[in-house]
């Protein structure tokens, strides 16, 4: 793997989630060198870049906007017509140069299109939404738990209506899936579970099948997130830990 900056590794990829602050989330890229902390007293729960800006969403669903130059703070992103709910990841699209919110309220899931200037698009989701990402069509897919069947879905909707252009079930092998994006290919990398016993990434093809896997290998501890560098040729994985590991 070759040597990136934190700051290049942000311009290559899209987003990334913590648990607690960035100091928390680990980046699977060989010798990352940091060139800034941001000092956080709340906990972040998502990034996205767009157009040289770093849009960092918090626990409490608050998004705060920040300079990739020198990475002060810009403005704290106010939804027009959005009504409080719980957001829960956040990712962007530089061909649409929008971001799309997940949220949820009670058994209500939605997916929101935020524009450059405010304008919001709501569209209801059948499934709770673990993450977002953006396909290669630019069209927004979304990792989903179907509690009601208990099995987890990958969910291709239109960036335009919302509408839903494809429903894949994974194979029942994959355990709490947090994230998955689509690869030059046209099949996907999903990084899922909960500890080292059933955590890992498994590439999938378009029936939800897993081809290849180093699930429970004891080398990923709840990867939660997944960012791709060189289209299908690398990924990064964000891993969450806990506060015993240094």
């Amino acid at each position: 793997m070759c040597v990136r900056t934190f700051r290049e590794s942000l311009q290559q990829t899209n987003d990334m989630r913590s648990v607690n602050t960035i100091k928390y989330c680990r980046i699977a890229v060989a010798d990352p060198q940091v060139i800034h902390m941001l000092k956080e007293t709340k906990s972040i729960s998502g990034v996205t870049l767009l157009n040289n800006e770093l849009y960092v969403l918090r626990d409490d669903s608050n998004i705060q906007v920040y300079s990739t130059g020198d990475f002060t703070a810009l403005r704290y992103l106010f939804i027009p017509g959005m009504v409080p709910v719980k957001i829960d990841h956040i990712t962007s699209c530089e061909q649409k140069q929008c971001i799309y919110l997940a949220t949820s309220n009670n058994d209500n899931n939605s997916i929101h299109r935020l524009e450059l200037d405010l304008g919001l698009s709501e569209w209801a989701v059948r499934y709770r939404t673990q993450a977002l990402s953006v396909t290669r069509s630019a069209n927004v897919l979304a990792t989903c738990r179907d509690d009601t069947e208990e099995s987890c879905k990958l969910v291709e909707l239109s960036s335009d209506d919302g509408s839903c252009l494809s429903e894949i079930t994974l194979e029942a092998d994959i355990e709490y899936p947090w994230h998955c994006i689509q690869l030059d290919s046209g099949m996907y990398l999903v990084c899922h579970g909960m500890y080292s016993v059933n955590s890992g990434v498994s590439h999938v093809d378009t029936d939800g099948r897993i081809t290849r896997s180093n699930k429970g290998d004891g080398g990923l501890d709840w990867p939660c997130h997944l960012a791709s560098l060189y289209s299908s040729l690398m990924s990064t994985t964000a891993e969450l830990f806990s506060s015993t590991h240094h």
